[in-house]
Protein backbone atom coordinates (compact mmCIF):
# COMPACT_ATOMS: atom_id res chain seq x y z
CA UNK A 1 0.00 0.00 0.00
CA UNK A 2 2.99 2.46 0.72
CA UNK A 3 4.14 2.10 -2.77
CA UNK A 4 1.13 2.53 -4.55
CA UNK A 5 0.28 6.06 -2.41
CA UNK A 6 3.89 6.94 -2.86
CA UNK A 7 2.89 6.70 -6.67
CA UNK A 8 0.37 7.94 -6.12
CA UNK A 9 1.35 11.21 -4.62
CA UNK A 10 4.33 11.62 -7.13
CA UNK A 11 1.74 10.97 -10.28
CA UNK A 12 -0.40 14.13 -8.64
CA UNK A 13 2.78 16.08 -7.61
CA UNK A 14 4.09 15.66 -11.59
CA UNK A 15 0.86 14.76 -13.58
CA UNK A 16 2.82 15.42 -17.21
CA UNK A 17 5.37 13.44 -15.85
CA UNK A 18 7.16 10.64 -17.94
CA UNK A 19 9.51 9.46 -15.30
CA UNK A 20 6.09 7.24 -13.38
CA UNK A 21 7.99 4.09 -14.71
CA UNK A 22 11.36 5.11 -13.53
CA UNK A 23 9.93 5.63 -9.58
CA UNK A 24 7.88 2.13 -9.59
CA UNK A 25 11.53 0.54 -10.71
CA UNK A 26 13.66 2.76 -7.84
CA UNK A 27 11.19 0.39 -5.27
CA UNK A 28 12.37 -2.39 -7.01
CA UNK A 29 15.26 -2.82 -8.17
CA UNK A 30 17.71 -4.88 -8.49
CA UNK A 31 16.37 -8.31 -8.42
CA UNK A 32 12.99 -7.13 -9.13
CA UNK A 33 12.11 -11.07 -9.18
CA UNK A 34 12.73 -12.17 -5.70
CA UNK A 35 9.41 -13.58 -4.23
CA UNK A 36 9.11 -10.37 -1.80
CA UNK A 37 8.98 -7.77 -4.39
CA UNK A 38 6.84 -9.31 -7.19
CA UNK A 39 4.79 -9.62 -3.67
CA UNK A 40 4.62 -6.27 -2.98
CA UNK A 41 4.32 -5.10 -6.50
CA UNK A 42 1.15 -7.34 -6.78
CA UNK A 43 0.02 -5.70 -3.67
CA UNK A 44 0.48 -2.02 -5.49
CA UNK A 45 -1.37 -2.97 -8.05
CA UNK A 46 -4.26 -4.13 -6.20
CA UNK A 47 -4.20 -1.19 -4.16
CA UNK A 48 -3.82 1.45 -7.55
CA UNK A 49 -7.01 -0.49 -9.21
CA UNK A 50 -8.79 -0.72 -6.30
CA UNK A 51 -8.89 3.01 -5.76
CA UNK A 52 -10.97 4.86 -8.55
CA UNK A 53 -9.35 7.99 -7.43
CA UNK A 54 -5.63 6.74 -8.28
CA UNK A 55 -4.07 8.36 -11.05
CA UNK A 56 -4.44 6.30 -14.51
CA UNK A 57 -0.76 6.89 -15.20
CA UNK A 58 -0.39 5.34 -11.69
CA UNK A 59 -2.39 1.93 -12.55
CA UNK A 60 -0.95 1.95 -16.25
CA UNK A 61 2.21 2.08 -15.06
CA UNK A 62 2.02 -0.47 -12.30
CA UNK A 63 0.35 -2.51 -14.59
CA UNK A 64 3.02 -2.15 -17.29
CA UNK A 65 5.95 -3.52 -14.97
CA UNK A 66 4.11 -6.21 -12.71
CA UNK A 67 3.49 -7.77 -16.66
CA UNK A 68 7.50 -7.49 -16.98
CA UNK A 69 8.30 -9.15 -13.83
CA UNK A 70 8.95 -13.17 -13.30
CA UNK A 71 7.19 -15.41 -10.52
CA UNK A 72 4.20 -13.79 -10.70
CA UNK A 73 1.61 -15.48 -8.45
CA UNK A 74 -1.51 -17.54 -9.81
CA UNK A 75 -3.53 -15.64 -7.61
CA UNK A 76 -2.82 -11.90 -8.89
CA UNK A 77 -3.59 -13.49 -12.40
CA UNK A 78 -6.55 -14.73 -11.55
CA UNK A 79 -7.48 -11.06 -10.30
CA UNK A 80 -6.39 -9.71 -13.51
CA UNK A 81 -9.70 -9.95 -14.78
CA UNK A 82 -11.72 -8.16 -11.95
CA UNK A 83 -8.81 -5.09 -12.48
CA UNK A 84 -9.76 -5.15 -16.21
CA UNK A 85 -13.25 -3.84 -15.23
CA UNK A 86 -12.30 -1.64 -13.03
CA UNK A 87 -9.98 0.55 -15.44
CA UNK A 88 -10.53 -1.00 -18.75
CA UNK A 89 -8.89 2.25 -20.48
CA UNK A 90 -5.43 1.67 -19.10
CA UNK A 91 -5.63 -2.08 -19.76
CA UNK A 92 -6.45 -1.23 -23.43
CA UNK A 93 -3.69 1.53 -23.48
CA UNK A 94 -0.67 -1.17 -22.04
CA UNK A 95 -2.01 -3.82 -24.35
CA UNK A 96 -1.78 -1.46 -27.57
CA UNK A 97 1.44 -0.84 -26.16
CA UNK A 98 2.81 -4.14 -25.71
CA UNK A 99 1.25 -5.44 -29.08
CA UNK A 100 2.84 -2.98 -31.51
CA UNK A 101 6.02 -2.29 -29.58
CA UNK A 102 8.96 -5.01 -31.50
CA UNK A 103 10.01 -6.10 -27.69
CA UNK A 104 9.62 -9.60 -26.19
CA UNK A 105 6.37 -9.94 -24.23
CA UNK A 106 7.05 -12.78 -22.23
CA UNK A 107 4.46 -14.12 -20.62
CA UNK A 108 2.62 -10.42 -20.34
CA UNK A 109 1.32 -10.62 -23.85
CA UNK A 110 -0.13 -14.57 -22.78
CA UNK A 111 -1.68 -13.36 -19.65
CA UNK A 112 -3.59 -9.95 -21.81
CA UNK A 113 -4.78 -12.68 -24.45
CA UNK A 114 -6.14 -15.51 -21.67
CA UNK A 115 -7.79 -12.41 -19.71
CA UNK A 116 -9.19 -11.05 -22.66
CA UNK A 117 -11.02 -14.04 -24.28
CA UNK A 118 -12.10 -14.94 -20.56
CA UNK A 119 -14.38 -11.80 -19.89
CA UNK A 120 -15.72 -11.38 -23.76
Amino acid sequence: MLVADEIRTWVELHPHSVEVGERIECWFEPHPAIELKVKICESALFHAFIDPTHPAAGRAEFLRYWLRMQNASSAAYDAFASYILRAPQEFIKVAEQMFTADTELGSGGAVFLRVFLQIS
